[in-house]
């Protein structure tokens, strides 16, 4: 989408966890160069406010934010203990709903804004052992 998207003369922008976990959805140095990539974590509200703002300045204000967080638990429900079920819900929860705080001011001048929520499929789904 950021490719299609900049192919039309916009500047996506593109924040990713910051390569600590094996998951990682994009690391800063691996995205294409029509793409702002920022790192951010989203488990720290500090962070999520910087890379928005960040964003909304490369891209000269936002049009749409695009959340689609994806932390999962491995093994079947009663194999994770409360701190990893925190960690799953901060980030694929909570997670979102900061970035939607955070961007709703750069968003709300747009006259074509919108968001989009979206889960990995494991988490619409569910997977016991993965």
């Amino acid at each position: 989408m950021q490719r299609n998207r900049s192919r039309d003369g916009d500047s996506p922008a593109r924040p990713g966890r910051t390569g600590r976990s094996p998951g990682s959805a994009l690391r800063t140095e691996e995205a294409p160069a029509d793409v702002t990539a920022l790192r951010c974590d989203i488990g720290d509200r500090r962070a999520d406010d910087t890379a928005v703002a960040e964003a909304a300045e490369a891209c000269d204000g936002l049009d749409v934010l695009i959340s689609n967080a994806g932390l999962g638990a491995v093994g079947a429900v009663d194999a994770n203990d409360d701190a990893q079920w925190a960690r799953v819900l901060d980030v694929n929860v909570t997670g979102i709903a900061r970035t939607t705080t955070a961007a709703l001011l750069a968003l709300s001048v747009s006259p074509d804004s919108g968001c989009r929520s979206g889960a990995t499929a494991p988490g619409v789904r569910g997977e016991r052992y993965r």
